[in-house]
């Protein structure tokens, strides 16, 4: 299984915290079942835990093929719209006992920077072996792969689910 590092914008967050984002959507994401990483971007700028994302599904593909209607078939071509190629639903979330902040990570691996996107983990082997030991809670997501949930953006989530007390250590501190 691959294993990266996904930057995540701090208001997704906790969307997939509540269990109820359940898709991933990227221009680009490796194939096959991945191990993701999740660095919360600006002002967060940390790595708080990691999800498995199943193998990546074309968002083109599967409007052809399973005929989305409604409101899905209308975000799922919103989705496409905004460079969005594929979606991979999320099998579970661990979040970290400690946080890794940007700074302590560049002191493992000097040559990691923040990604854009996302960036493969294994070009950072002392950082890797510090996220894989590191403990963690285990939430399963989407175990059938729930597919009520696709095309639903994480605003529509955000805006349904409040940010549990719990979570809010992982977002500002």
């Amino acid at each position: 299984m691959e294993a990266i590092i996904l930057s995540f914008k701090p208001a997704v967050f906790p969307a997939l915290c509540t269990g109820e984002k359940r898709f991933e959507y990227r221009a680009q994401i490796p194939q096959g079942e991945v191990e993701a990483y999740l660095y919360l971007s600006r002002p967060v700028q940390k790595i708080v835990g990691k999800i498995e994302l199943a193998s990546r599904v074309s968002i083109a593909n599967f409007i052809k093929e399973k005929r989305p209607k409604g409101k899905q078939l209308v975000d799922l071509r919103r989705l496409l719209a905004e460079g969005n190629q594929f979606f991979s639903s999320i099998s579970y979330l661990c979040l970290f006992a400690t946080p890794l902040s940007l700074k302590e990570a560049q002191a493992l691996s000097v040559n990691f920077k923040a990604p854009q996107s996302y960036t493969y983990l294994k070009n950072y082997p002392e950082l890797q072996a510090q996220l894989r030991a590191s403990d963690y809670q285990k939430t399963a997501i989407n175990p059938q792969a729930d597919l009520r949930q696709l095309g639903l953006f994480s605003e529509e989530i955000i805006k349904n689910y409040p940010i549990k007390e719990e979570l809010k250590i992982f977002q500002y501190n």
